[in-house]
């Protein structure tokens, strides 16, 4: 997983990870196997934003999506946080 072109964490199976990024544009970027996806987002002062980054069983092209507030924070509290880079 890539913001504005940084790797910042590597992703699992029912993983999640946190991000603090400053207002503004951002590029986030997801990798699997040769396929890369991107999602351009405007974050506002103050917002809290989840997104759900998956790669379906048996392919190597994955995706982001945005997700509700409820869908995020049940995502966190089911899953395990992943390593990140800084």
């Amino acid at each position: 997983m890539t913001v504005d072109g940084l790797e910042i964490s590597q992703l699992g199976t029912q993983t999640w990870m946190r991000a603090e990024l400053a207002a503004g544009h951002h590029v986030l970027r997801c990798r699997g196997g040769n396929s890369a996806n991107a999602r351009w987002v405007n974050i506002a002062p103050g917002d809290m934003r989840f997104f759900d980054v998956q790669m379906l069983p048996g392919q190597y092209i994955c995706s982001i999506r945005e997700t509700d507030p409820g869908t995020g924070r049940a995502g966190v509290l089911s899953g395990s946080r992943a390593l990140q880079g800084q």
